[in-house]
């Protein structure tokens, strides 16, 4: 597993920069935006932030916490039983250095997962029609920001992200549907 010590990163210019020895061409202003989304789903920031909306949501009520709780958790495994199913090596020309398989895109899938359980709840609590849709394409830009930071370093192939993000959609909303026929 390669960190980033032993990576060594050189800025030719503006748009022109290497890794390992590697020279691409990207703006260093997308490379550290793309590198800041990379880092909003480490397990350090996002534990946080899921532990957060799950007792925020628990104060209001108890089925869309469980539900992002349990979406969250099914998501996790279920890309994971997945990851080492089909066990797919990621590109060989990664920007940044991450180790693992490569398809189905867990930061995708656990991303998605939670965000469509937020828009769930949005959509079960706000009545106010602009506000939803503020919600809605907010939770949307933060889905497509991941798939495609994912895709720009180049640490996945967009079959990766897609089939991610669909799996933590589907996920969250079979466990949401379920919750509500249970609790009815």
């Amino acid at each position: 597993m390669r960190g980033w010590r032993n990576v060594k990163v050189v800025y030719k210019t503006n748009n022109l920069w290497s890794i390992d020895g590697n020279i691409y061409t990207m703006s260093v202003s997308f490379m550290a935006v793309y590198v800041f989304i990379h880092h909003l789903d480490t397990p350090f920031i996002f534990a946080p932030v899921l532990l957060g909306a799950v007792l925020c949501i628990k104060f209001f009520e108890r089925r869309y916490a469980l539900g992002l709780f349990v979406s969250s958790v099914a998501t996790i495994i279920t890309t994971d039983v997945l990851k080492r199913i089909f066990a797919i090596p990621r590109p060989t020309d990664m920007l940044l250095p991450t180790s693992g398989y490569s398809f189905p895109s867990f930061h995708a899938s656990i991303t998605a997962a939670v965000v469509t359980s937020l828009v769930l709840y949005a959509f079960h609590h706000v009545k106010h029609r602009i506000l939803l849709a503020i919600i809605l394409a907010s939770g949307m830009l933060l889905i497509i920001l991941v798939d495609v930071s994912r895709v720009a370093l180049q640490v996945h192939r967009p079959i990766d992200v897609i089939v991610g993000s669909a799996i933590g959609i589907g996920i969250s909303l079979l466990v949401h549907q379920y919750l509500k026929k249970s609790s009815s």
